[in-house]
């Protein structure tokens, strides 16, 4: 059988389907021969059963879908970032974008974990930021600070026109909550939210 490009974009997602199950995923990152990288934390029986496996199993990948990162990379003005946990995986590659592109792009990206050793792709974003004139890289270690809240967002970047969101549900429209409280429109607070397992 004969299989078409894979057109790769920053941001997106994909659904992963093995055996028969489809589950979605967001491309995390994109290399020079266009490959991708999807970043799958173990949360559930299909995730847990990628783990197990080997090398050379054929998955098949559906997409991309979705229209988070062509928001972000479309979006003029100071941006705010804000992942949760796995929610990181959109941001990285449209870093990835940001980072040859526009490299005066102003940018705060927040990512909230549970603890600073769960934030497994810090040294990779730290070298990506170093890249963009205008970029800053909080790590928000919700174990010690508790919650991360729209105040203690923005109070590191008070200049943000566009807020961007991914991580749990929860968390996510706990947040848009708190963001349409201080201002910003609807239109300018985007969200991405992940539930399959």
């Amino acid at each position: 059988s004969s299989t078409k490009p894979f057109p790769a974009a920053p941001g997106k997602f994909v659904l992963l389907r093995h055996v028969d199950q489809r589950h979605p995923f967001s491309i995390s990152g994109i290399d020079a021969l266009g490959r991708v990288r999807l970043s799958i934390k173990m949360s559930g029986p299909f995730t847990r059963g990628l783990y197990n496996i080997g090398v050379g199993t054929e998955v098949i990948l559906h997409g991309p879908y979705g229209h988070f990162g062509e928001n972000i990379l479309s979006a003029a003005g100071p941006q705010l970032w804000i992942a949760g946990g796995i929610g990181i995986t959109p941001f990285l590659s449209a870093l990835q974008a940001l980072s040859k592109a526009r490299t005066d792009q102003i940018v705060h990206l927040i990512w909230s974990v549970r603890s600073k050793g769960q934030a497994m792709y810090a040294a990779e974003i730290a070298t990506l930021m170093a890249s963009m004139s205008n970029g800053r890289f909080t790590i928000h270690d919700s174990g010690l600070y508790g919650k991360l809240t729209a105040a203690a967002a923005l109070g590191g970047a008070p200049m943000a026109e566009h807020v961007f969101l991914c991580g749990p549900g929860a968390m996510t429209s706990d947040l848009e909550a708190q963001f349409q409280t201080t201002g910003l429109r609807d239109e300018q607070i985007v969200s991405e939210r992940f539930k399959f397992r």
